[in-house]
């Protein structure tokens, strides 16, 4: 393999054992046998388990749930909607999707991942923080243009809505972690923002 796949596979591999076994209950010999490698191997792709760990979580915690500011320069709430559903729809395909048939992972197992990983490094919980606010800004700036199109209210606070459409997005996710069950959860993102966007323009 080259070694850009190599890489890859190593992180799929420890990703699958993290969401499965937990973070505290993950060792290198556990990576040495799912990856078929030697400790030394691993080590000349990844320095350490902290390194192996954090490029983890980059690829697979924030890479994928992080929203991207370039992306939805001038889009209104619909089109935000839309590249969202989509993101997350992807995103919980990645994270969740086709493993091997004796593996049980729920989007609880992905939840608890990241809440563990923010938990243990300080730099890590300080990026979701910077990635809420900009979640939050994102929202403001598609309500803002919704606001200007004539499509929403133009005394709309789209700062205090933009934080609900935030807090939305927050209790549709815990709300599927409760249940362990991320099967509707595109769907009910979906419906539910739409929902509050037909709100907005009564």
């Amino acid at each position: 393999m080259e070694t850009n796949d190599t890489k890859d596979f190593i992180l799929k591999q420890t990703f699958l054992l993290l969401l499965t076994k937990g973070y505290d209950a993950v060792s290198i010999t556990d990576i040495q046998k799912a990856t078929a490698m030697s400790r030394g191997l691993l080590y000349h792709y990844f320095g350490n388990k902290e390194e192996l760990f954090l490029a983890v979580a980059d690829k697979y915690l924030v890479g994928l749930l992080e929203m991207d500011e370039g992306a939805v320069v001038g889009m209104d709430i619909p089109q935000l909607i839309a590249y969202i559903v989509s993101k997350y729809s992807q995103a919980i395909q990645v994270a969740l999707g086709d493993y091997p048939g004796t593996y049980k992972i729920s989007i609880a197992n992905y939840d608890f991942l990241i809440f563990r990983f923010t938990q243990q490094y300080k730099a890590l919980s300080d990026r979701f923080a910077l990635i809420r606010e900009k979640e939050i800004r994102i929202w403001a700036l598609a309500i803002e243009a919704s606001m200007q199109s004539g499509a929403i209210h133009a005394e709309t606070d789209a700062a205090k809505m933009a934080q609900y459409f935030v807090c939305l997005l927050d209790g549709v996710w815990l709300n599927a972690v409760n249940k362990g069950d991320s099967s509707d959860l595109i769907k009910d993102f979906e419906m539910m923002l739409s929902g509050f966007y037909e709100l907005l323009q009564r």
